[in-house]
Order: C-alpha cells, then sequence, then structure tokens
C-alpha cells in the first residue's frame, strides 16, 4: 500500500524534462536577445567613433571654415579671430543667398557657437556666426 507507483515517477521525471528544457530555451532566446543589442551596441559605437575622429580633427575643422568662408565671402565685411573662436559679420545677405548660407551652416560639419540674424530692411540681412576652430 506504501510503495509508489512507477508511473508516477516516469511523469514526474517527464515533467521536470519539460520545464527544464523550457526554461533553457527561454534562456538560449534571452542570450540571443543580448547577442543582438550587443552587435548593434557595438556598430552603434563604432559610427559615434568614426564621428567623433571627424568632429575633433582640427585641420578638417579648420579646412571646412575655409570652405564657408570662400563661400560666404562676398557677404563677408569683418573677419575677426581670437584664440579657437573665428567671428564673421555678414551684411547685405539677400533672402536667396540667406537660405543658402544657413543651409550651408547646417548641413556642414561645422561647429557653430552662435548665430544671430538681424533684419537690416525689407530685403536683406545681417549675419553674426561665431565659429570654433
Amino acid at each position: 500500500m506504501n510503495r509508489i507507483n512507477p508511473l508516477y515517477v516516469a511523469l514526474l521525471l517527464v515533467i521536470t524534462l519539460g520545464v527544464v528544457i523550457w526554461q533553457d530555451r527561454k534562456f538560449t532566446e534571452a542570450i540571443q536577445s543580448k547577442a543582438e543589442n550587443l552587435a548593434q551596441l557595438e556598430k552603434v559605437g563604432q559610427k559615434v567613433a568614426a564621428l567623433r575622429d571627424y568632429w575633433k580633427d582640427p585641420k578638417k575643422q579648420r579646412q571646412r571654415v575655409q570652405e564657408f568662408i570662400r563661400f560666404a565671402s562676398r557677404f563677408i565685411k569683418k573677419k575677426e579671430q581670437r584664440g579657437n573662436r573665428l567671428k564673421l559679420r555678414l551684411e547685405g545677405v539677400d533672402a536667396r543667398s540667406a537660405d543658402q548660407l544657413v543651409d550651408k551652416l547646417l548641413n556642414s560639419f561645422l561647429r557653430v557657437d552662435r548665430v544671430k540674424i538681424e533684419r537690416k530692411d525689407k530685403n536683406h540681412i545681417t549675419m553674426e556666426v561665431e565659429l570654433m576652430l
């Protein structure tokens, strides 16, 4: 009467095996998910490192500033440099040129510290741009 039926023991072993297999599959999926996240994070890290190197290079930064100065040369009335900052004053800028200048300024990899825009008259503006070298 006190004997345990072997079917109960076998059923308990099968249920235990099922739970272990389910836990293993769940754990494996979690590890795969973490590995995918790590791979994505490494890709983002490589992109950030490349951008950091691109932004940090002073030679390239000066070259980009010189390109902007050449682009805006017909409007530059005053150019002042203090340390690693270059202050430009652009006068007599019409609407179309202002759009092109701001577009060039914002879409290039320039380190812009400050931009000040004042309306001179109905068709022209004055811009003060401070760039970091």
